[in-house]
């Protein structure tokens, strides 16, 4: 449910041209910005911290293969770099802090201070160039 409702989400939006405009909007369909999506990072940080079957651990794997690929995403589109695996591992581990502390920390981690901490992170990857 949560990974088919977040393609909705996706599939429905208009999407910014500019690459980098449309990366960060992906982010922040993905981090706990409003009330429907704190729900599902709070159904997705349960399920991770509990999920003992095969069926939940596939469910999550597409949702985890999904955030990965938005990582690598980010990563090529913002520095020119493709397969930098530590950047990949620091921007998840990045954002999977900022979803976990916007649920369990919602009145310091308020969705104006996600989307800045967000944008200060995604300002220090880019290349001078850009």
């Amino acid at each position: 449910m949560l990974h088919r409702r977040w393609q909705q989400r996706l599939s429905a939006k208009r999407w910014p041209e500019d690459p980098r405009l449309a990366i960060r909007e992906a982010w922040c369909e993905a981090l706990p910005l409003d009330d429907d999506r704190r729900l599902e990072t709070h159904v997705w940080l349960a399920s991770s911290i509990t999920a003992r079957s095969v069926s939940a651990r596939q469910a999550l794997g597409s949702i985890n293969e999904g955030l990965d690929r938005l990582c690598a995403n980010t990563i090529e589109v913002y520095t020119g770099r493709v397969g930098d695996a530590s950047a990949r591992t620091a921007l998840r581990a990045f954002t999977d802090g900022l979803a976990l502390n916007g649920i369990v920390d919602p009145e310091r981690f308020t969705p104006s201070v996600v989307e800045s901490s967000l944008d200060l992170y995604l300002d220090g990857l880019q290349r001078p160039d850009q």
